[in-house]
């Protein structure tokens, strides 16, 4: 097991059919949803360990292209963009039923390293559509704050603020 240094005492915990009762830290459980087959991802080794909020891997997790040829890895920890996954977003938030995802824009990213970003997804015309619709918001309370993306045309427009005029990208699935 590997012993993670810093603010946070946590171990990696056994995969595959633990019983969430039996993590010390109930919100870093998935309760046997994950993609591994449930179970924890970070075990607390002792009750009082500083909790972890447990971030929800996203429905729409898997491989992309999207309309204009850029490359997304979605995947239960970041959102990577680019060829060579040069913009890596890492989750602060993820909400399905709300279909919004908040992030922290990576260090090294090209564009508004450090700041926030706010995701939305919806589905028209049998199509999985995304929208940026904040990358540079200072917290990710402010990248929460601002209202998500018009989802009633992604191919004519709604993405963007302030003003939503800007369409949508298609995300064309590559499996995973």
């Amino acid at each position: 097991m590997e012993n993670y240094t810093g603010k946070y005492t946590w171990v990696d915990a056994p995969q595959g059919n633990v019983d969430k009762e039996q993590c010390y830290a109930l919100d870093s459980c998935d309760g046997g949803l994950g993609e591994s087959g449930g179970g924890c991802y970070k075990w607390a080794i002792t009750a009082d360990s500083p909790r972890i909020p447990w971030i929800v891997c996203p429905s729409i997790a898997g491989m992309y292209v999207d309309n204009y040829g850029g490359q997304h890895i979605i995947n239960c920890k970041n959102w990577l963009m680019g060829e060579n996954s040069d913009s890596i977003f890492t989750y602060t938030y993820v909400g399905n039923s709300s279909k919004i995802i908040i992030a922290e824009n990576g260090a090294d990213n090209p564009y508004f390293p450090e700041k926030f970003s706010q995701f939305n997804w919806t589905y028209s015309d049998n199509a999985l559509w995304y929208c940026q619709q904040v990358y540079d918001a200072d917290t990710a309370e402010e990248a929460v704050s601002h209202e998500t993306a018009d989802t009633s045309a992604p191919s004519q427009g709604g993405c963007g603020i302030p003003d939503n005029d800007f369409p949508w990208s298609k995300l064309i699935s590559q499996g995973s």
